[in-house]
């Protein structure tokens, strides 16, 4: 029963995105029996399409130490400071998303359902904020995707089931309208799809690949057991890109995987020294997941994610959402770092950074706020802040949108 409720929501929301507006009239007979040949096929090929078997071969496992540490990792350093404009219309809420694409900043943000739009020097150029009922409005917003290749910005609205396009410059292109709900998507350079689809289309979370007209290619995660469900984590974590390739990670385990348009497989493997997550936590569900991290002392879970050509970035939860750790392997040489990130010109302390896929340059975030009590603090104790910092701050107020610090680092 829910397999064939999956097939045929599956089914309506791929043939209502291709030409179902245009099928209304007798005159289009033909394009309706080419249709029911699609749907035929759409079943045909999830059918063939099972969770892909698990295995071993080609994962990295990466040793988590047993006991947290209060480390500062001193292996980033901020290269430039961009402030972002603050202009008297808006102020951003957060930044949920971002994207460098043709010398363009893009900022999903989810607080007030917007898109801005900055230039490469931080000036402000333009909002996307068409909320409302209309045909070319969104209620709400949970995703956006960036096509350099396509040249347009998607984003997508879960309370109606759609798509909305915009060109590169912020204009209003085009709607598809779906009939399944996704928790987050993704797009490849190729055209091709990634869906995240939520636990209520079958008895798991699941990934879809779709080719450029939404077909389904594979279905399913390597590794997950039956009734598994997988992460996410907000705009961040869900699809984490690095040269053409999506990681995601499952849900309370250990396991990293790499999607692109051909395959599903498990890459990285953390291995948590002395703190096993729940053994029945698959058959007892979330609840005996939460009473057993109560009753001990740490229960890590993995959170965000990124990936560069040296390294890669695991946001590690150690049973509180206030306690992070970041754990940084470094993919030639096998080495780890293991505590909180810092910027070795400040005491500046910051979580993950979010990697720019035009250059693989790493960003940060840094909040007025925090920027001029450290200054102050500096000022009052007569240490030397970096220039570009002061610089910043001599104009900087309180309640101004964000600063995006740039990173360098050496490879270890």
């Amino acid at each position: 029963m829910q397999k064939s409720l999956q097939l045929s929501l599956l089914s309506i929301s791929i043939i209502g995105s291709l030409v179902l507006c245009q099928c209304r009239s007798k005159k289009h007979v033909g394009q309706i029996e080419k249709l029911a040949n699609i749907k035929s096929k759409i079943t045909e090929i999830i059918g063939q399409t099972p969770n892909l078997p698990y295995s071993a071969e080609g994962i990295i496992e990466i040793r988590v130490p047993e006991k947290p540490d209060n480390n500062r990792i001193n292996i980033f350093s901020i290269k430039k400071y961009l402030p972002l404009e603050t202009t008297k219309d808006f102020i951003i809420g957060e930044i949920s998303r971002l994207k460098i694409v043709n010398s363009k900043i893009y900022i999903l943000d989810l607080k007030t359902n917007s898109v801005i739009i900055f230039s490469d020097n931080g000036k402000f150029l333009k909002r996307i904020h068409d909320v409302g009922p209309g045909p070319n409005e969104y209620i709400d917003l949970s995703a956006m995707q960036v096509s350099k290749e396509n040249n347009f910005i998607a984003l997508y609205d879960p309370q109606r089931k759609k798509f909305i396009y915009y060109d590169l410059e912020g204009n209003f292109l085009s709607v598809k309208q779906g009939s399944i709900w996704v928790r987050d998507f993704a797009m490849f350079e190729t055209g091709e799809f990634c869906y995240y689809l939520e636990k209520q289309y079958g008895n798991v979370s699941d990934v879809l690949v779709t080719d450029k007209n939404l077909i389904p290619r594979k279905k399913g995660i390597a590794g997950i057991p039956p009734n598994q469900s997988l992460n996410y984590h907000g705009g961040r974590g869900s699809f984490e890109d690095y040269q053409d390739k999506k990681l995601l990670m499952s849900s309370f385990r250990d396991t990293v995987y790499e999607l692109t348009p051909s395959s599903i497989r498990a890459k990285y493997a953390l291995k948590y020294t002395g703190h096993p997550l729940p053994q029945n936590y698959a058959d007892g569900g979330i609840n005996v997941f939460l009473k057993k991290a109560a009753a001990e002392p740490f229960n890590f879970s993995l959170g965000d994610i990124l990936e560069n050509e040296d390294f890669v970035i695991f946001m590690i939860s150690m049973g509180g959402n206030s306690d992070w750790r970041d754990l940084i392997y470094s993919k030639k040489s096998g080495a780890t770092h293991w505590g909180t990130i810092q910027d070795k010109k400040t005491t500046l302390q910051f979580g993950s950074p979010v990697i720019n896929n035009t250059d693989s340059s790493l960003i940060i975030e840094l909040f007025p706020e925090a920027a001029l009590i450290l200054y102050k603090e500096y000022q009052d104790k007569k240490i030397t802040l970096p220039k570009e910092l002061i610089d910043v701050c001599k104009n900087l107020k309180k309640y101004d949108n964000p600063i995006l610090c740039f990173l360098e680092y050496k490879p270890f």
